[in-house]
């Protein structure tokens, strides 16, 4: 059970690389995970997440190279005029993320309800997906092709049009029929078309005062992201490191930020919200938790008598901020920090009188076992270190381990 937030740290850092190595965004794939999946961005849980995504991008880069995972051409925004319909664009993809979501949802109810053996679900689900991939093979793979083809302008906008269409009922069959693959590229497609076709709208009313319809996929792609995962900041870091085009990056924001606050007003839950709440509800902590399921042994405290050759071992051979100062019998009497003695190097023949007890700090903060994971929280976050000392809570205060920011910032966040 101790081992509980870092394996959920783990199973974080695991899908923030996946994310970063396979659209060549380190920046976005580590806070898509931080601001979805954790749903926190304390630097106890984001530093491993960077890490992990550095890591993965940089071999994959180093295997595959590192262009942008979009080429496009370079995009300059035409009127100040055309941030009205960029608006309007963001408005239309945050109406459009719900009825997308509630649509996968659906799809999933009526293959269950209509075929509950799960091979023959997955039969039906792929028997619809071939039958539109006869006329339309576009609907296969994940999307990269049919996206880079709407970001060029390569396809005219009836065909887009069809394309769209077709990859939608085969996402909804995918889904719905319980098939392994996942939803995320198909989002960008669904984005990058109903971009495009409103793009061409746009400019057929205004040619002179905008840009071309594959600005307007890109911005709608990001857009539609925003909505569908309640992730603006995610959204627009995404579709700029797969770009790297800063002129896209103004109508981008404008357009994610009206997106996420039209569909949040239409639905409060993103795409991952109830996936994401039901493995919570079995994994995490229950509501009424305490901290002693995250406590973790204590493994080096220093004896109220220690001398001052003896603290100054202890932090040099341990690397911590404080040292957990107990009596003969084990009782937490106060704690030691690393700043408290740097005063006394300086003083040799002083030092040697020095022990523990005398420069000890008895106010210093702890915790009780059987203290509420909330209220564990608080005090953790009015506290500069890293983790607090834990006692036994029947009334001593015999020393039983230390409790860190992380493991809470994880259960916390994974059982939102």
């Amino acid at each position: 059970m101790r081992g509980r937030p870092r394996l959920q740290l783990l199973v974080a850092c695991g899908a923030a690389a996946g994310i970063a190595s396979a659209y060549n965004v380190p920046i976005a794939g580590a806070l898509f995970v931080a601001e979805i999946v954790l749903g926190t961005i304390a630097m106890e849980s984001f530093g491993p997440l960077v890490f992990a995504s550095v890591v993965s991008t940089l071999a994959t880069r180093a295997l595959l190279g590192g262009q942008p995972l979009f080429e496009i051409p370079h995009f300059e925004l035409a009127s100040y005029l055309e941030l009205g319909p960029y608006m309007v664009l963001g408005m239309l993809m945050g109406a459009l993320a719900p009825w997308f979501v509630r649509s996968l949802k659906t799809s999933e109810r009526l293959f269950v309800g209509a075929v509950p053996a799960l091979p023959l679900r997955l039969a039906a689900g792929g028997a619809i997906v071939g039958v539109f991939s006869i006329w339309v093979p576009q609907v296969w793979g994940n999307g990269y092709a049919a996206i880079d083809h709407t970001l060029t302008g390569d396809w005219l906008w009836t065909f887009v049009a069809l394309v769209l269409g077709c990859k939608l009922l085969a996402t909804f069959a995918t889904v719905g029929s319980g098939a392994v693959g996942g939803v995320f590229t198909p989002t960008l497609f669904v984005g990058s078309s109903f971009g495009a076709l409103f793009g061409a709208l746009v400019h057929a009313l205004m040619p002179a005062d905008s840009a071309s319809p594959s600005a307007y996929a890109l911005v709608g792609m990001g857009s539609f992201l925003a909505g569908v995962t309640h992730a603006p900041l995610t959204a627009i870091l995404m579709l700029f490191e797969m770009t790297r085009d800063y002129g896209i990056v103004l109508p981008l924001m404008l357009a994610c930020v009206v997106a996420y606050y039209t569909s949040r007003a239409i639905e409060p839950s993103s795409l991952y919200a109830s996936k994401l709440a039901g493995k919570a509800a079995r994994t995490a902590l229950p509501a009424n938790a305490t901290i002693e399921e995250l406590v973790r042994p204590v493994k080096v405290t220093v004896r109220h008598d220690a001398r001052f050759a003896e603290l100054v071992s202890h932090f040099v051979e341990h690397r911590h901020n404080y040292a957990y100062v107990v009596d003969a019998e084990g009782r937490f009497l106060g704690a030691v920090g690393l700043h408290d003695i740097k005063g006394f190097m300086a003083d040799p023949e002083l030092s040697n009188l020095v022990i523990a007890s005398e420069i000890l700090d008895p106010e210093f903060p702890f915790l009780e076992r059987d203290t509420p994971v909330g209220v564990a929280l608080d005090r953790l976050l009015q506290h500069y270190g890293e983790r607090l000392p834990v006692v036994d809570g029947h009334g001593g205060r015999m020393l039983v381990g230390t409790l860190s920011k992380r493991d809470v910032l994880l259960s916390v966040g994974m059982r939102r």
